[in-house]
């Protein structure tokens, strides 16, 4: 019967009697398949690199700690991207699903039609314009030579 380390402390080889501190940055809770503390897990905020060495993420929320390693929408590298079908919002940066395609063709649209009513309203400004008239007159004449 093997015993389990105390709290604050894990066995990072499997079947060792040598307890060691758990690292900075992780939670080193029991096991439920072995009943011991053998493993060291990223705590929330924290990213586990490759044996028992913890940094902290870029953004603390991205990082969840424990199995599941990233928050949901999250991934990668320190969990700083997003995960495909989502998009990193401008006002939580948060990672967030991508607007609906319908929402992009209506701005589209909405883009097309304002710039069309204010070229519209440009032209028949110029057009109104006793300027533009005598201006466009005088430049035909030169241009035809009479």
């Amino acid at each position: 019967q093997c015993d389990s380390c105390p709290d604050g402390y894990h066995a990072p080889k499997n079947g060792s009697a040598v307890c060691m501190p758990c690292p900075e940055g992780a939670d080193c809770p029991v096991n439920a398949a072995t009943g011991l503390r053998d493993v060291a897990l990223a705590s929330p905020g924290f990213f586990k690199l490759a044996g028992q060495m913890m940094i902290p993420c870029i953004e603390d929320w991205a990082c969840e700690g424990g199995t599941k390693i990233c928050a949901d929408g999250s991934m990668g590298f320190m969990c700083a991207s997003c995960a495909v079908g989502m998009t990193r919002s401008i006002h939580t940066n948060r990672c967030v699903p991508c607007p609906t395609l319908g929402l992009h063709i209506f701005l589209i649209c909405l883009t097309v039609l304002s710039q069309t009513l204010y070229l519209g309203y440009v032209i028949r400004l110029i057009s109104r314009a006793k300027v533009f008239t005598s201006v466009f007159a005088d430049v035909f004449k030169v241009a035809s030579n009479n």
